[in-house]
């Protein structure tokens, strides 16, 4: 292929605006250029290849010293184990004056050094001294775009590279392309580090471009005309803009713009960057098309790092890429993404339609709308996120999923109050909806020495109580209290309780201290028990029939005090007292049953002495 050009507009990229992207010890580079075929502009699918080289050879040579006798070479003695080598060197003797033949080695390496040599073959007829040659390490190819020509030559496969009207930018380094390996960070350590390129338009084989060139600041851009020799004539790519010190603060800074000749730095501006980016389109010539947007700072110390369109109007602020982003506000920071604004002082906005336009506010959008989302008040961390928040998961299953090895996972709610209360609401309807309420929370609560609990609260009920505050139920310290929350019992309920069935446990092997008991004492102490009828204070509608608990427990002693009557008691006296009445209706019976006979007997002999006399009295 004859007649190309490249005009490099970013061969300064690693070492002024620093890597695109740091993944690992990985680092990935945005290179722009342009590139001529036949005289004009190539536009089409490009192809590529691309390696990272030293101009010299940083890799050393090994050096050995033969020993021998009677035209032999009996050994090599290593002066030097060279580094660099990939593969095993070949290695060859020459006696003096070219004398001697067959003699033969094979090195071994170590750690990529020549740690010794075994002679294979010893030969004859070698005269003194014998000189060891030992192949050189490959050259110093540091990367290449798919990983091969580490000895110097052209990478096997290429990078497909979109090029319009002579124009491309490809991302050094960057996985995701085909054919692209990524860059060691330690790479860019080397010094005079070069790029070079190899060029095919499809349908010719590939050239490289040459000289290769150096990636180090420069103040302008350089322009090669041909692949073989370069000129001073050149596109301007980077310029520093010296400016009036206006106060002492800013007598040393100067701006820097790069990227578009349209980036600008706005009057009397002190220490603005532009790195690169701004407008995107251009004309045949390599002109940027007028009034296309590009990128500016009006703010002292501001920095547009690249990306289109990006704006920083307030001091110390940055936009680091992507389009249409601003930075108004004193420090704040859009680090990319598109149509977002920072403008509040030290706020931060990210995705898309992110506006912090509050002090300290952070702000992160996806694109799940196209409304912008904003911040409300300062010192805010707002996230709309439509496919869930994860922490610690790649995957989350719902709006805040949060997952981790520990056992237990954590999540802390704690306020400075002292005492403080951590709460969980629950509110229903949109935000800022006429029909907003919430229908209940939960909230820890703080019983007195240091006897923590949590509290359910419910709103009630009508459009009067939407945010209303009722407490049903509280559990401390391992009970739980329904209306009261000071429970003394593992559950206490202050009202009516409805159930199909209580099932108390009544276990054998749960009870001890077994005493048999008096069945007629028991019943005689209930047939003695007050019963009367009331109601419980405050539920006169619901009127009840039984006994106090104070009598109860004055008459059995049962149960844990003389205030509450246990179910378990009451059963239990009622079954006794009900063996009590059956044993008395036995008694009972047995007397009557025996003054029946009695009586049955005395009214037999009475009938036999008148049947008698009747009898006898007849004759």
């Amino acid at each position: 292929m004859n007649n190309k050009s490249l005009t490099h507009f970013a061969a300064l990229l690693a070492m002024l605006a620093g890597p695109a992207h740091l993944h690992a010890q990985n680092t990935v580079v945005t290179y722009q250029g342009r590139i001529t075929s036949h005289g004009t502009n190539f536009g089409g699918l490009g192809q590529f290849k691309f390696a990272l080289a030293t101009s010299t050879n940083q890799n050393q040579t090994a050096t050995g010293v033969a020993g021998g006798s009677g035209g032999t070479v009996q050994g090599v003695s290593m002066t030097s184990g060279g580094n660099g080598y990939t593969s095993v060197p070949r290695v060859s003797f020459a006696g003096s004056g070219g004398s001697g033949s067959g003699a033969s080695g094979l090195c071994t390496l170590l750690n990529g050094s020549v740690d010794h040599i075994t002679m294979n073959s010893i030969g004859s007829g070698y005269t003194y001294p014998v000189t060891v040659t030992i192949d050189p390490p490959p050259s110093s190819t540091l990367w290449s775009n798919d990983g091969t020509g580490n000895s110097g030559d052209q990478p096997l496969l290429p990078v497909s590279v979109a090029v319009t009207e002579g124009f491309f930018t490809v991302r050094l380094g960057d996985t995701n392309l085909a054919n692209m390996t990524a860059i060691g960070a330690a790479v860019f350590r080397q010094s005079d580090l070069k790029l070079r390129i190899w060029f095919s338009n499809g349908a010719e084989s590939f050239a490289e471009l040459s000289p290769p060139q150096a990636l180090t600041p420069s103040p302008y851009a350089a322009h090669a005309q041909s692949a073989s020799r370069l000129s001073d004539q050149g596109v301007a790519g980077l310029r520093v803009e010296a400016v009036p010190a206006a106060t002492v603060f800013f007598q040393e800074l100067v701006n820097i713009v790069a990227g578009s000749p349209s980036n600008s730095v706005g009057a009397g501006v002190h220490g603005a960057t532009i790195s690169g980016g701004g407008a995107g389109f251009y004309n045949a010539i390599g002109l940027p098309i007028p009034n296309v947007p590009a990128n500016s700072v009006t703010a002292d110390l501001g920095t547009v790092s690249g990306g289109g369109y990006n704006r920083v109007t307030g001091r110390f602020g940055a936009v680091g890429g992507g389009w249409n982003n601003q930075s108004t506000g004193e420090g704040a920071v859009v680090p990319g993404g598109l149509n977002n604004q920072a403008g509040g002082r030290g706020s931060f906005a990210a995705g898309t339609g992110a506006i912090a336009t509050n002090q300290g506010a952070f702000v992160w959008a996806d694109e799940s709308s196209a409304q912008v989302f904003g911040s409300t008040a300062p010192n805010q961390f707002l996230l709309r996120a439509a496919g869930g928040v994860g922490i610690g998961t790649a995957n989350p299953q719902a709006n805040l999923h949060v997952y981790s090895a520990n056992n237990p996972t954590v999540v802390r709610v704690q306020s400075t109050g002292a005492p403080g209360f951590g709460r969980l609401e629950f509110v229903s309807n949109p935000q800022g909806d006429a029909n907003e309420w919430r229908p209940g929370y939960i909230q820890s609560t703080d019983n007195g020495g240091f006897v923590g609990g949590l509290a359910f609260f419910v709103n009630g009920a009508g459009a009067g109580n939407k945010f209303g505050s009722n407490e049903v139920m509280r559990v401390v310290n391992g009970a739980v209290g329904i209306g009261t929350a000071t429970p003394v019992s593992a559950l206490q309920v202050v009202g009516t309780v409805t159930a199909t069935a209580f099932n108390p446990p009544s276990d054998r092997n749960l009870k001890e201290n077994f005493a048999p008991v008096s069945p007629r004492e028991v019943l005689q102490k209930v047939a003695a028990l007050p019963i009367s009828r009331w109601n419980f204070k405050g539920d006169s509608a619901t009127p009840h029939v039984g006994p106090m608990a104070q009598d109860f427990h004055a008459a059995f002693g049962l149960g844990t005090d003389d205030k509450h009557i246990a179910t378990v008691d009451a059963d239990g006296v009622a079954l006794a007292a009900i063996q009590g009445l059956n044993q008395k209706v036995d008694s009972d019976n047995a007397t009557l049953r025996a003054e029946n006979a009695e009586l049955k007997a005395r009214l037999e002999k009475l009938e036999q002495l008148m049947n008698h006399r009747l009898n006898f009295g007849a004759k």
